[in-house]
This record gives C-alpha cells, sequence and structure tokens, in this order.
C-alpha cells in the first residue's frame, strides 16, 4: 500500500541475494511468491523466481533484518505471522526478530526495499495479496 508497486524478489540489486523490493509495475516470475505452512501458526514465502525461501536476514544488516529469497531451509528468520487487517490488506510479522515487514522507502527511495524494522502497522506495513 505505501508505493502501490508489486513486490519482486530482484535479482537486479543483487544475484546473490535476491532481495525483496517493492518496485515493479507489472507481475512475472520475480513478483510471485508461494505461501506456505511453516507451523505453529507461522507461514514461509518461497520466491517462484529463484525457488528460494525469504528470510529476514540480520547478516544483510542487524539494524533493518532486509527480506530477501536467499535460503533454501525454514528456521526462525524465515518465519512469518500472516494478518489480515480489516481493510482487506495483508501484514506480516518477523518471527526473526519480532517486527513488522515494511516497503521501506527511507532505507532506498527508488527501490521501497522490504525489511523487518517496524513495531506497528501502518500504511508501508500494509500489502495486497494477489491470487494467480
Amino acid at each position: 500500500m505505501g508505493n502501490g508497486k508489486y513486490v519482486a524478489a530482484d535479482r537486479s540489486l543483487s544475484v546473490v541475494n535476491w532481495p525483496l523490493a517493492a518496485n515493479r509495475t507489472a507481475v512475472g516470475a520475480w513478483e510471485k511468491f508461494q505461501v506456505k505452512d511453516a507451523g505453529a501458526g507461522a507461514i514461509s514465502l518461497t520466491s517462484v523466481g529463484n525457488g528460494k525461501t525469504v528470510a529476514s536476514d540480520q547478516r544483510l544488516s542487524a539494524t533493518n533484518w532486509p527480506l530477501a529469497a536467499n535460503r533454501t531451509a525454514v528456521g526462525a528468520w524465515e518465519r512469518f505471522t500472516w494478518i489480515e487487517n480489516s481493510d482487506g490488506t495483508v501484514s506480516l510479522k518477523a518471527h526473526g526478530n519480532g517486527q513488522y515487514i515494511a516497503a521501506d522507502r527511507f532505507l532506498d527511495a527508488t527501490n521501497w526495499p522490504l525489511a523487518a524494522n517496524r513495531s506497528a502497522i501502518g500504511a508501508w506495513e500494509k500489502f495486497t495479496v494477489e491470487i494467480q
């Protein structure tokens, strides 16, 4: 909801980590994710673009925990709580650090990278899901 763009696992931003960013105007493989049951009320996300699991990855930034499609297994950093908001949007809460996922313009005003760095849900922490 922050900028109205699709989230992509964007190989062009990092060939190694495929960071997630809300920077696309159309849907292709990089903008598709499989939602999977990760047990105990959690979900995990797998990028259709590279087949890797999405993590809120403290190794990439201990402050912001950016999201990246760079894992082959599900652990705490790859688990999220799916929250259905009253306005029909969805928010995600990272299990790795207990923070909400934001499309964060302050980290990069061009690409709006996703990061687990918010303590509350606002406009940047809300996402519209399209089932395909």
